[in-house]
Formats: C-alpha cells, structure tokens, sequence
C-alpha cells in the first residue's frame, strides 16, 4: 500500500477523533444545560403547588364565601363558605352558571353597574346585595370584587368576597326598634 494512504487513512482516523471528541462535548454540554432546565423546572413546579395549597388554605379558613368567574361572569371556583352560605352541597353544582343568577333580580342591575366600573378600573368597594339561596330564599349579603390579572396585568378572571350580613342587618334593625321605642316612651 501506498504511504500517502497511510498518512490520508491516519488523518481521517484523527480528523474522526476529533468530530467525535467535539460531538461528545456537545452532547455532554447539552445534556448538562438540560439536567439544569430539567432541575429549575421541577424547584418552579414545587414552588406553584405550595402556593396553591396556601391559596387553597386560606380560601378555606375564610368564613366568607369567595367566588371565581371568567371575565364574562361564569362561575369558576366557589369556596367551602360560599357553598355552605348559599345552601348547595357542590362546587359542580354553581359552575358554569353565571354569578347574577344568585343576586336577587332588583339588584342585578347595580351590580352589573358595578362590575362594569370594574372593568372601567373604578373600584366601588364592598357593596350590600339580597343574593338567592338554591332554596329560593333572600340572603343579604356585603360584596366585593376585584379582578385576577395576568403577568402583563390584563384581567383574567374576577372574583368575588361575599360576607354574610343577615345578623348584622337584624343588630341593625333591633337598634331602630330600641331607639322609636325610646323616643315614644
């Protein structure tokens, strides 16, 4: 055989070696950036299932009633107290469902008013509203909304705090009383 092809067979064997050497540190590269994605991922998954746990936490500890809908006003998500305080037995039973199907109807107009301000970026505060139970029966209630924004801060969702106020408005009521009858007497 010819010396000229020892040599072109050893520079090939060589220039060989070094494509694999540089594909081998590639890949080593590679799967090392991804091992770190991979590690980063996993920390960013474990971070958002405690901060859902602590949001599920609270919203559960609250004795109020909170309500998440989408921007149209469908119902989400409702919490424990909201279900208990409107009387049904499951969520499944409100999703879907729009939240002005549960506000007594001479009321929905100012609370659709008051979402509409929302929108506008006019926050109105806790407002009081007679709200339907699934028996059928009033329920007077103190509610807030404000809505849940993206990363870019564009709304997403809302959601509403609803407080029940029946006691507050019957200490209300019973102080009218005490003070006619005060002044009559």
């Amino acid at each position: 055989m010819n010396p000229i092809w020892y040599i072109v067979v050893l520079a090939g064997a060589l220039f060989g070696l070094l494509g694999v050497s540089v594909v081998s540190l590639y890949v080593y590269r590679l799967n090392r950036s991804l091992r770190r994605s991979v590690a980063a991922r996993k920390l960013i998954e474990e971070s958002l299932r405690e901060s859902e746990e602590r949001y599920r936490v609270i919203v559960n500890a609250s004795p109020d009633g909170m309500i998440r809908t989408d921007l149209k006003g469908r119902i989400v998500t409702v919490s424990c107290a909201a279900l208990k305080m409107f009387g049904f037995e499951r969520e499944d039973q409100w999703v879907g469902h729009s939240v002005m199907d549960y506000i007594f109807p001479e009321d929905r107009e100012r609370a659709e008013s008051n979402v509409a301000l929302m929108v506008k970026g006019v926050m109105t505060g806790p407002a009081e509203y007679r709200a339907v139970r699934a028996c059928g029966s009033i329920l007077e209630t103190e509610i807030n909304g404000e809505f849940i924004r993206d990363a870019e801060g564009n709304p997403m969702q809302m959601v509403f705090i609803v407080r029940d106020i029946a006691a507050r408005k019957m200490e209300e009521l019973c102080r009218e009383m005490s003070a006619e009858v005060l002044q009559i007497l």
